[in-house]
C-alpha cells in the first residue's frame, strides 16, 4: 500500500515465493496537490511572541555552534555543547508549545518572517553539522528535538503548509533557495535534519505504502532478504503456518546495505524448508523528481501547478517505490490497491475491478500504514481502487500511475480469439487534444503484431500514459505503457505544413 497527501497503494508478490500486494502516489497515487495557504490565522501578538521566540533560538545557536565548531576540530568532547544544543532546541519547543492558537489572517510578511528565520536556522546546522565528522547518534539526538519543533511551529502557523510553491512572491524564492541546497545536504548525509521543514513548506512530498509478500521457503532460513532503495520500513511482521504465532520486527531489526539495496531481516526462528510465510512491511519514501521509482511529474492548471505520479522501473527502480524481490529473473503477481484523492484517476497494469470512497474508518492490513492513512484521510475525500491479480511479471514491467488525467479510449479485436479489448491513451488537459494518432496506431498495430508473431497480447487491456517528465523515452510496461510526449504527440499545424509541402514538391515533379 502507497500513499502520498492523496494516494495510496497496496501492492501483493505471489508465484515464485512473492506476493505483492495493494499499493495504496507521493507518489504515488493519486495526484499531489500543492495545498493552498489556508485562512486560519493568529492574533498580531501571538505572531510577534512566535517571531520572537524563533529569532531568539537563531541567535542563541551562534555561540552554541561555534564553541562547537572549536570543540570538534580540536578533536575535544563535545558532549556537554551537543546536550546545550539540544536542551536549548527543547526549551524554545517547550515555549512555542505554551503559544497555542488564536485567530485572525496570517499576513504574507508574518509567514515569510518566520519562515525566513527557521531556514535560517536550519541552514546554519546543517552548514557547521556537514563540516564536523560527528557520531550518528548525535545527529540522531538533534534530530530528534528538530522535529518536534518544526512540527509545534508549523501547528501555530498552519499557514505555513503549502505556502511556498503556491506563486505568492518571496515564497517561491524561498522554495529556489531550498531546492538548490538538497543536493549538498544529501551528500552530507543529512537530509533527515532538513526533511521535517520541507515537508511543513510542501518541497518534500512523501508517500507511504505496505506489501504483503506470500513466500514459499525453499530451503530452511533463519533470515529474509530483499531489495530495498531509499526506503523507511516499518511494521514488519512475519506470519507462517510453522510459526506459533506471528511475529512483529522492530525498525531496528533490519540491516541495510546501501551498496547494493538490500535489506536483511532477521527472524527469531527458523522458517523450515517447505514451509509458506507472508512477510508484511510498511515503507515510506520521497516523492522526488529522479524519474526513477515512484516518482513526480506536473503540469499547469488554471494559472497553478499540479502534480501526478507515476512509476519508471527499468532496469532496477521497482525497490525505490516499495521492498521487494528486485531481480528480472525472479517474476510474480500483483494484486494492487490505491487509496487517493477521489477527484483523481489511479492506473495500474491490470484493469480495475472496484472503486469506492475511502474513510479513515477503513481498515488497510498494516497497522502503521492505518495509522498513517488516519491522519491523512480525516476531512478529506478519498477513495480506494482495487485491481485484478496480474500474471506472472517481472518487477520492472510492473506500472502505476495516479493524477488528474483525461483520457480517449477504443478497442480492438484479436484476430486470434476475436476477444475485444479496451484501448486508452491518458494525459493531462492540454496534451489530451494530441492523442488520437496515438490511440489509432494502438489500435491497428496489436492485431497485425498477433498476427505476425501468432501470439495474442497477454493481458486484458492496454492503457498508455503520456507523461511530461520521463527520460527514457517510452516504457513497455505490461498493460500500462508510459511514453514522453515529445516522441508520440503530433502537432496538427506541423503536419498539416508538411503534407502542404509535400504536395507542393508532387507538384514541381
Amino acid at each position: 500500500m502507497l500513499f502520498t497527501k492523496s494516494i495510496a497503494l497496496f501492492v501483493g508478490f505471489m508465484s515464485i515465493g512473492v506476493a505483492f500486494a495493494n499499493p495504496v502516489p507521493e507518489a504515488a497515487p493519486a495526484v499531489v496537490e500543492v495545498r493552498e495557504l489556508k485562512s486560519r490565522e493568529l492574533e498580531a501578538r501571538q505572531l510577534g511572541d512566535i517571531l520572537g521566540v524563533v529569532q531568539g533560538l537563531e541567535s542563541s545557536l551562534v555561540p552554541i555552534l561555534t564553541s562547537l565548531t572549536s570543540a570538534a576540530t580540536a578533536g575535544n568532547d563535545v558532549t556537554g555543547i551537543i546536550g546545550d544544543l539540544v536542551s536549548t532546541i527543547t526549551g524554545v519547543t517547550s515555549t512555542l508549545t505554551g503559544l497555542g492558537s488564536g485567530a485572525g489572517p496570517i499576513s504574507l510578511a508574518s509567514a515569510t518572517a518566520i519562515v525566513t528565520v527557521v531556514i535560517n536556522i536550519i541552514v546554519s546546522l546543517v552548514g557547521v553539522l556537514g563540516k564536523l565528522s560527528l557520531s550518528a547518534d548525535i545527529l540522531a539526538q538533534i534530530d530528534a528535538v528538530l522535529s518536534p519543533f518544526l512540527t509545534v511551529l508549523n501547528g501555530l502557523v498552519p499557514g505555513l503548509s503549502g505556502a511556498v510553491g503556491s506563486g505568492i512572491p518571496g515564497l517561491d524564492l524561498i522554495s529556489l533557495a531550498l531546492s538548490q541546497l538538497l543536493s549538498v545536504i544529501n551528500l552530507l548525509g543529512l537530509l533527515s535534519l532538513l526533511s521535517p521543514i520541507l515537508a511543513i513548506l510542501g518541497l518534500l512530498l512523501k508517500f507511504y505504502g505496505s506489501i504483503t509478500a506470500y513466500l514459499d521457503v525453499i530451503e530452511a532460513t533463519s533470515s529474509l532478504v530483499f531489495h530495498s532503495s531509499q526506503l523507511e520500513l516499518h511494521g514488519l511482521v512475519v506470519q507462517s503456518p510453522a510459526l506459533s504465532e506471528d511475529v512483529d520486527y522492530p525498525e531496528s531489526a533490519i540491516q541495510t546495505i546501501k551498496e547494493n539495496e538490500r535489506a536483511i531481516l532477521s527472524l527469531s526462528s527458523e522458517l523450515p524448508a517447505g514451509s509458506k510465510a507472508q512477510l508484511k512491511i510498511g515503507f515510506e519514501g520521497e516523492l522526488t523528481t529522479a524519474m526513477m521509482g515512484y516518482y513526480r511529474s506536473s503540469t499547469e492548471r488554471d494559472g497553478k501547478t499540479q502534480y501526478y505520479a507515476l512509476t519508471q522501473f527499468e532496469p532496477t527502480a521497482a525497490r525505490r517505490a516499495f521492498p521487494c524481490w528486485d531481480e528480472p529473473a525472479l517474476k510474480a503477481s500483483f494484486t494492487m490497491t490505491m487509496i487517493s484523492d477521489a477527484d483523481t484517476i489511479n492506473l495500474s497494469s491490470m484493469p480495475s475491478t472496484s472503486e469506492a470512497p475511502f474513510t479513515p474508518n477503513s481498515s488497510v492490513s498494516n497497522l502503521w500504514l492505518q495509522e498513517k492513512l488516519v491522519t491523512a484521510t480525516a476531512g478529506a475525500k478519498w477513495k480506494i481502487t482495487e485491481f485484478q491479480k496480474s500474471p506472472r511479471m517481472s518487477t520492472y514491467v510492473f506500472a502505476f500511475a495516479n493524477g488528474a488525467f483525461d483520457y480517449i479510449e477504443d478497442s480492438y479485436k484479436s484476430p486470434l480469439s476475436g476477444q475485444v479489448r479496451p484501448l486508452r491513451v491518458y494525459a493531462t488537459s492540454e496534451l489530451i487534444g494530441q492523442v488520437q494518432f496515438t490511440l489509432d496506431v494502438k489500435k491497428k498495430v496489436l492485431p497485425l503484431y498477433e498476427q505476425i508473431f501468432d501470439i495474442e497480447y497477454p493481458l486484458p487491456k492496454l492503457d498508455t500514459l503520456v507523461a511530461h517528465d520521463f527520460d527514457a523515452g517510452a516504457m513497455e510496461n505490461w498493460g500500462f505503457d508510459h511514453r514522453t510526449g515529445g516522441a508520440i504527440l503530433p502537432n496538427p499545424a506541423e503536419i498539416e505544413r508538411s503534407s502542404d509541402e509535400d504536395h507542393r514538391t508532387s507538384d514541381k515533379s
